[in-house]
């Protein structure tokens, strides 16, 4: 399953099963996914299970093109014989809708509105349109889930079968509530024990619901933003596949999550000093921007860089190009395609040089006098990244101009 960046047109996240995923599902705002009854959060992580687990349940045989509610609180489920309403926290089965011919077989046969409330079904005899009052009341996410327990907190309840009047309680007190739609209220938390509390939600018609430990009001810190240092690499080709990027600071937690140009990834916790993203590719060349995230604090990490390019790494050239055999020790700096990393070493006929990393477009390094001794053409192999340099060495009498010597610079050389 991969979950893709329409904004940024790629991929950044993947997740392998063992076996073949059927049909999936997504709530209106991304936030929840369903998955052959799991529903998953944005880092494709399983929250819950929606019941039932099997591929039928007595005579009702599921088929493909199950759906999400809008607010995530609902999953729909199509069987031959009709639709079955599921909510998504309990796996209590809700509803079960009859079809006046059975459901035809296919990939997507069943649409749901915003409210949830109105189903199109794909029938063997036609297009069969289903009428409800309204969806099942029910509770899919708080936005935030947690405040202080003096009250006082705006939060955004989304769900289902919500009704004007709809009165909401938060650890058995009455909160104040706005009313938006059928699936979404704004509350204003009431004063509460100081943990994890029961929401509950009642309708004017009678029908209420709850949701155990949805509201945290624990008392506690938010973490804070962790501090990034370094992340290895520092460059990547793009749509090659982007690998691991390892990334050192402090402050990680077990929940931290890698962001990529905005957009999360799988995220792999080492140490409170190292966490690794795991993005899929990199869609264009140039600067990708990466932060890190310590849920629930939604505030970023200072911003490190990966420079992504479309060549494999490479020197333009090296300079001086060529020198006279016999000179004493010089300086060479090698121009690259901005692909250069810290770690960069130039090899000389396969022998490193001890180089100086200035950026990722120039190296430099010193070539002492005994590798210029006699006539000839040094030459490299790779190290990470590739480098291929080639220095023609000469005699004072086959120089067809004057070759200018830098002199040694100031090392180790840093740019701000």
């Amino acid at each position: 399953m991969d979950l893709w960046d329409a904004d940024a047109d790629y991929s950044v996240q993947s997740k392998y099963f063992s076996g073949r995923v059927y049909q999936i599902a997504v709530d209106e705002t991304g936030d929840r996914l369903l998955q052959d009854g799991y529903t998953l959060d944005p880092q494709l992580r399983v929250l819950t299970a929606v019941a039932p687990p099997l591929a039928s349940t007595q005579f009702r045989l599921l088929v493909d093109a199950e759906k999400l509610h809008s607010s995530g609180a609902l999953a729909y489920m199509p069987t031959t014989a009709g639709v079955e309403i599921y909510d998504v926290h309990h796996g209590d089965r809700l509803l079960a809708i009859g079809s006046s011919s059975p459901m035809a077989t296919g990939p997507d046969n069943l649409a749901v509105n915003h409210a949830g409330n109105r189903l199109y079904l794909f029938e063997s005899a036609g297009i069969g349109v289903v009428d409800l009052p309204s969806a099942p009341l029910s509770i899919g996410s708080l936005t935030p889930a947690y405040g202080s327990a003096a009250g006082g907190d705006s939060v955004v309840v989304r769900g289902s079968g919500f009704q004007a009047g709809t009165s909401v309680k938060i650890d058995g007190h009455p909160a104040s509530v706005q009313f938006v739609d059928s699936t979404q209220l704004i509350v204003t938390t009431p004063a509460m024990t100081a943990a994890n509390n029961i929401v509950s939600v009642a309708n004017p018609d009678g029908t209420t619901y709850s949701l155990d430990a949805a509201f945290d009001a624990t008392a506690r810190a938010l973490p804070a933003p962790p501090v990034l240092t370094s992340l290895v690499p520092l460059t990547a080709l793009v749509d090659a596949g982007a690998g691991n990027v390892i990334i050192t600071g402090t402050g990680f937690t077990a929940s931290s999550v890698v962001y990529v140009n905005g957009a999360a990834v799988e995220t792999l916790y080492g140490s409170s000093t190292e966490v690794t993203g795991v993005p899929l590719n990199y869609p264009t060349v140039g600067q990708q921007t990466v932060t890190v995230v310590n849920p629930p604090n939604p505030t970023p990490s200072n911003p490190l860089y990966i420079t992504t390019h479309s060549e494999a790494t490479g020197p333009f050239g090296v300079v001086p190009s060529r020198i006279a055999a016999g000179s004493t020790d010089f300086w060479i700096r090698a121009n690259g395609n901005y692909t250069f990393e810290p770690n960069t070493v130039l090899l000389w006929n396969g022998s490193p040089l001890a180089t100086t990393y200035s950026d990722a477009n120039t190296i430099y390094c010193k070539v002492p006098a005994t590798l210029v001794a006699a006539v000839g053409t040094a030459s490299s192999a790779p190290r990470r990244p590739v480098i291929r340099p080639h220095l023609p060495l000469s005699s004072q009498s086959t120089l067809t101009s004057p070759v200018r010597i830098p002199k040694p610079l100031p090392y180790p050389l840093v740019r701000s």
